[in-house]
């Protein structure tokens, strides 16, 4: 039985951590060192991190408007139409509903005004 020595860096070898999060897995542009050895910071190209942020939210199932602002707003709304300006109680499950379908058609309009823009001619 061979017993082999454990394999090391070298000591000159960076210490680097690979990245996480979602933007990960980009390729950066690397610029050349400039004088005095100092290196320019990676930069992403023009719309690279706009795709990134929609395929985020497009893999993500969560709701994009927080829970209490949207509570606030429905009651505020309520507030305004209910008569003698009295204070409606709301059930967890109900709140949770409208917001469900106030995200998806909100979704669905802006998704559906921008295939329009891209599709229209322009003169």
């Amino acid at each position: 039985m061979l017993i082999r020595p454990a394999v090391t860096a070298p000591d000159s070898a960076p210490l680097t951590r690979p990245r996480q999060g979602p933007l990960a897995s980009i390729r950066q542009v690397h610029r050349p060192a400039v004088a005095g050895g100092i290196r320019r910071p990676a930069r992403y190209k023009p719309g690279e991190r706009a795709l990134l942020e929609i395929r985020k939210y497009q893999r993500g199932c969560d709701l994009l408007i927080p829970r209490v602002s949207f509570g606030r707003l429905v009651r505020e709304i309520c507030g305004q139409v209910a008569a003698n300006g009295e204070d409606l109680a709301w059930e967890a499950a109900a709140m949770e509903a409208l917001h469900y379908v106030a995200e998806t058609h909100i979704t669905c309009v802006l998704s559906s005004k921008s295939n329009r823009s891209l599709t229209l001619p322009t003169y």
